[in-house]
């Protein structure tokens, strides 16, 4: 029997949704023959969406065009329904909803599950992820060289010239001011100090 049978009754059908997911307690009775009968309690949670309702709104979540992170929640209608989701790359766009923005045009697939337990909606959705421009590229490559050292250095034999720069899918080609000093990104020690310009 429901405590509360307006909302949900003893068969377990929802009969009317709460403005906020609730927490209702059912009373059992097990019986086995005419001596053993005992009596149970325990809590349903009546969610206050259909499982419908919160695939819309889980769809109106995901622009037609990738810009951003999406912050998808981990549930939803207050915690009655989950929304698990896998998507094509994730390199580009994981489960959680972080977005990296690829080197070249993408369309991303992220499919999904609905479910509060006990049943569940699967669908589809796609979107779309527009690459970097080569100059985002290259800029991102000059970056990233600053950030590992390589504008200001102290050349010895072990230094060792970068030829890729692979999250942004660039290749980098050294040229030397001196070719006795450094060639072809490979130091030639030397016997005094010597000051060495590099080119990428």
């Amino acid at each position: 029997s429901s405590t509360e049978p307006k909302v949900i009754d003893n068969m377990g059908r929802v009969i009317s949704r709460p403005s906020d997911t609730k927490r209702v307690m059912f009373n059992y009775t097990i019986k086995i023959g005419d001596n053993v009968n005992e009596e149970y309690e325990m809590g349903i949670y009546v969610s206050s969406k259909t499982l419908e309702e919160v695939e819309n709104e889980f769809l109106k979540m995901i622009p037609s065009t990738l810009k951003e992170n999406i912050s998808f929640p981990n549930v939803f209608a207050g915690g009655a329904v989950e929304v698990i989701i896998a998507t094509s790359d994730e390199t580009i766009l994981s489960p959680s909803g972080k977005y990296t923005q690829p080197n070249i045009d993408s369309k991303i697939e992220i499919n999904y599950i609905v479910t509060d337990g006990n049943e569940e909606i699967t669908g589809n959705v796609s979107t779309f992820a527009k690459a970097k421009s080569e100059k985002e590229r290259l800029n991102n490559t000059i970056k990233w060289l600053n950030e590992i050292g390589f504008n200001e250095l102290l050349l010895d034999s072990k230094t060792i010239f970068p030829k890729t720069c692979e999250t942004e899918n660039t290749l980098i080609y050294w040229s030397s001011s001196n070719v006795n000093v450094c060639n072809k990104g490979q130091v030639i020690q030397n016997v005094y100090e010597r000051h060495v310009t590099m080119k990428a």
